[in-house]
């Protein structure tokens, strides 16, 4: 079936970006796409104004706080009028031949589409296929390099939430982004749910967009961002590993974020022990952020296991493929 972009709802999440709507918005107009959604999460530097006053048809839906990246893509996608949805970053702007060539690709067995996303002049790679290292944390393939030096695989573990098309009723259906992770790592999680059941992710390398570089998440202290990047990997693999690879992997993730955390906060583990008087306790207390970050998110892991392990048991009920 041949499909057009009046097919597509793009969506894109906003907050206090309205230096990026201004390059976003005209790439996106000049694609005759069904609709554009910006779900702004409570801007105040008058987004939500400007985007009325000057692009008058551009549907915005309006959250009163910053509810970060999951929930505003998720109830876009609810109030979406087309069959298919395309989520895009704000600090981004799309090629022309990104819708197409996108649903070009997004046929048969091929559920979700990640487009290829190059940086800001198009020379570099900021997303050209992902993988994942075995306790949760996201390998995006050839950042930084030429991208004129480079391959395109044709599937991908995952897509880039930020420049990916998929059908409305699967993503629903799906469950979408799931909101407890607030942003990172959600694309992670959605396209190894989409494996798992039997779906497949596909790189579109002519489906392309030019990203900034984080330039909403850059407006939030890097210890925020690191402490979220390490939770919703712990959140991951205890979704998404089938029983025999959790009751392996879990633990070792466990023990591994309680070592990685007292080697960087900096403690000297020896000014702690009784039978060496060659140390000294620490005159006031060690506050690495580093190291702290990762104690942080395996406590709140471990609060928030029961609901985990809920949604661990509706996905693993949709199973269909193995580790």
């Amino acid at each position: 079936m041949s499909r057009s972009a009046s097919d597509v709802s793009v969506i894109t999440v906003n907050w206090n970006g309205k230096e990026h709507l201004e390059n976003l918005l005209p790439s996106l107009l000049s694609l005759r796409a069904r609709e554009i959604i910006v779900v702004d999460n409570g801007s105040d530097d008058g987004s939500v104004e400007w985007i009325r006053s000057q692009h008058p048809t551009v549907r915005v839906l309006e959250n009163s706080t910053n509810q970060g990246f999951c929930q505003p893509n998720n109830r876009g996608a609810r109030e979406a009028r087309a069959p298919i949805l395309a989520m895009i970053n704000n600090d981004a702007r799309a090629h022309p031949d990104w819708l197409q060539a996108g649903l070009e690709r997004l046929s048969g067995g091929v559920r979700c589409v990640a487009s290829r996303i190059l940086n800001w002049n198009g020379d570099r790679i900021d997303y050209n296929g992902s993988s994942l290292q075995y306790l949760g944390y996201a390998l995006q393939k050839d950042i930084g390099r030429l991208a004129s030096e480079v391959s395109t695989e044709d599937r991908a573990l995952f897509p880039c939430g930020g420049a990916m098309l998929i059908e409305r009723d699967y993503f629903l259906d799906l469950g979408g982004f799931d909101e407890d992770y607030f942003a990172v790592y959600e694309d992670v999680d959605l396209g190894w749910r989409i494996w798992l059941e039997g779906g497949e992710v596909a790189l579109a390398p002519d489906s392309v967009i030019y990203h900034r570089g984080h330039g909403t998440l850059s407006r939030h202290p890097d210890a925020r961002m690191r402490y979220l990047m390490h939770r919703n990997a712990l959140l991951t693999i205890l979704k998404n590993y089938e029983d025999d690879s959790i009751r392996r992997v879990f633990p070792a993730a466990l023990i591994l974020a309680v070592r990685r955390a007292v080697l960087l906060s900096g403690v000297q583990r020896n000014s702690f022990y009784l039978w060496d008087a060659s140390a000294r306790l620490p005159a006031r207390h060690v506050d690495r952020i580093d190291g702290l970050s990762h104690l942080v998110a395996v406590d709140d892991v471990l609060r928030m296991l029961p609901e985990a392990m809920r949604k661990r048991e509706a996905v693993q009920r949709r199973r269909k493929r193995s580790d």
